[in-house]
């Protein structure tokens, strides 16, 4: 392209035609200035909402662990000592953390595995059980109640605790609605558990998905679940062992943005550090694992924001190539149009 070529066409061409070209690729060059970055905004908060959308309920909760050695009530953390826990745990969140109280959850389980007439089990409790689990035959299990069938002195000290089997574990075990699993406890008490119902587990729920109550194999423990109205009565039959408590407080990131991604996985590590010292001495119980608080959050969020941060660069390069190619043109018309009417800018009569 040469420059007696440029000036021919600018010769064969209506000068306003030109002044249009030059005003339309300003223009142009100023829309993809301003909208551009807005766009990528929004591309970068759609793919956010896809990618937060993907993420398993325990890698958005906050979750504390911790152990204690079960003597039987009063020791055993009732639904009071659960509640006041948590609310001390919950009051060290800050904005932009958004934790609902309601969806947090206490789950306990007995880490040893007891003996039944049905097979070994694993005897553990969901606080939200009803919430975490779709009730498929039977009633959702109540409050344990004092003695067993039978007229001897041992019957009457015994426990009838009503229990929830999920579907898978009711196969494996070849129980069935009304059944009674008989165990004896460390204290030689006689325990019956009796099934009042069939349950399907929400594999969302974090009780289930965070292998809580994990459903093993053939021949391995097999879960036995009681909800919150259960918790004395399975105080009692794990009497004299340890037992394992933990909380998780699903995280709100519905509605999280690009440019929130930062400062939320900062607020959720900030957390991690505080103390756990007054949450556990509002229990009334002394933990003998001391409580400790984790979050898979903040590393999922970093290593979406490294994702981001990639196309982000990648999309600066473009906007940034396509407004150099406006300036181009504008220059390349600006030159047109100065060359065509070079005598009448020059003011040759």
């Amino acid at each position: 392209m040469t420059r007696g070529w440029i000036r021919r066409t600018a010769n064969g061409v209506a000068g306003v035609w030109i002044g249009l070209g030059l005003a339309g690729v300003a223009g142009l060059t100023s829309f993809v200035a301003m909208a551009g970055p807005r766009e990528i905004s929004a591309a970068d908060n759609r793919a956010l909402d896809r990618a937060v959308a993907g993420l398993a309920p325990a890698q958005t909760a906050i979750e504390v662990n911790t152990s204690f050695f079960s003597g039987g009530p009063p020791s055993w953390m009732t639904p009071g000592q659960q509640e006041a826990f948590g609310l001390a745990v919950w009051s060290l969140f800050k904005p932009p953390i958004f934790a609902p109280l309601a969806a947090s959850r206490a789950f306990e389980l007995g880490p040893q595995a007891l003996q039944s007439s049905y097979g070994s089990i694993v005897l553990a409790a969901d606080s939200g059980l009803q919430a975490d689990s779709r009730l498929v035959d039977g009633s959702w299990p109540g409050p344990a109640r004092a003695g067993v069938p039978g007229g001897t002195a041992a019957d009457r000290a015994g426990l009838t605790e009503p229990v929830a089997l999920p579907q898978q574990v009711a196969q494996q075990l070849g129980a069935e609605l009304g059944s009674v699993m008989t165990l004896v406890t460390a204290a030689r008490q006689k325990v019956d558990l009796v099934v009042s119902g069939i349950i399907a587990p929400d594999p969302n729920a974090l009780f289930w998905a965070t292998g809580t109550a994990a459903i093993g194999s053939k021949g391995q423990p097999q879960p036995v679940v009681v909800g919150s109205a259960g918790l004395t009565g399975m105080a009692e039959i794990l009497s004299g062992r340890g037992v394992e408590v933990s909380w998780y407080w699903p995280v709100s990131v519905s509605r999280l943005t690009a440019g929130g991604v930062g400062p939320l996985s900062s607020a959720v590590s900030d957390v991690a550090d505080e103390s756990l010292i007054p949450a556990e001495r509002s229990t009334g119980l002394d933990f003998y694992s001391f409580p400790t608080l984790s979050s898979q959050l903040p590393g999922v969020l970093g290593g979406i924001e490294a994702q981001l941060a990639t196309v982000e660069s990648l999309d600066d390069l473009v906007i940034g190539g396509l407004f150099a190619a406006g300036l181009l043109l504008m220059v390349l018309c600006a030159a047109l149009v100065a060359d065509r009417y070079g005598p009448e800018f020059a003011l040759v009569r």
